[in-house]
């Protein structure tokens, strides 16, 4: 007898299989838990799957800060124009690192272009153009540190929370918030290249031609 003839007929369909002996999935229940609140952020998954880190990210949160600000640390041993990094880092939180490094010696140089100015003598006088362009870069300096205090006090609250979650405050996020500082600075870096040991007329002409590529840029 065909098989077919068990299940269909010129009537219609008369034996229908029971769901229990059936390979499809059972249905959900009424007032069951759905699928997606089991989900898990896909940051979560990554840094259970990957192997732990030496330093761990949180060591290296913690002397961010000081890395923002051209400090040495314990992590983060910085000398003249470089940086050494432990060598058991992966190589996407070295990049990370060295971005947040940037910014550091960045303000590290322009801190002491502008202090040059109480460390001259008084013979050696700054020309008006060269006391306002410190200023200027003095004032930008302190919102810069203004952020970093920010981001401390972030780290400084996900570090005291022992339920926080993993993905709260990671290097990653820290790069993205200091990415339009860093522009900033380096912007006054390249003006203090440009203005760096000229007369004031030649200082002001670089400024004028310096903003003049900011505005069509």
């Amino acid at each position: 007898m065909n098989p077919l003839n068990d299940k269909f007929s010129y009537m219609g369909i008369y034996s229908i299989p029971s769901l229990l002996s059936s390979d499809l999935p059972p249905l959900p229940r009424f007032g069951s838990t759905p699928p997606t609140a089991n989900l898990q952020p896909r940051t979560s998954i990554l840094s259970k799957s990957r192997p732990p880190m030496n330093p761990s990210e949180d060591d290296l949160l913690r002397d961010v800060p000081y890395l923002l600000l051209g400090l040495p640390s314990t992590h983060f041993p910085l000398q003249d124009t470089s940086l050494s990094l432990p060598s058991t880092l992966p190589p996407p939180i070295v990049s990370l690192l060295y971005s947040l490094a940037e910014p550091g010696l960045l303000y590290r140089s322009l801190q002491s272009f502008v202090s040059t100015e109480e460390s001259l003598s008084p013979e050696q006088n700054i020309s008006l153009v060269g006391q306002s362009l410190r200023s200027a870069i003095k004032s930008e300096l302190s919102g810069w540190m203004n952020l970093v205090a920010g981001i401390e006090a972030e780290i400084r609250t996900h570090l005291a929370d022992t339920k926080a979650d993993a993905s709260s405050i990671t290097l990653k996020r820290c790069s993205i918030w200091i990415r339009e500082g860093t522009l900033g600075l380096r912007l006054m870096s390249v003006v203090v290249e440009e203005c760096n040991g000229i007369t004031t007329s030649s200082t002001a002409l670089s400024l004028s031609n310096l903003m003049i590529l900011v505005e069509m840029n």
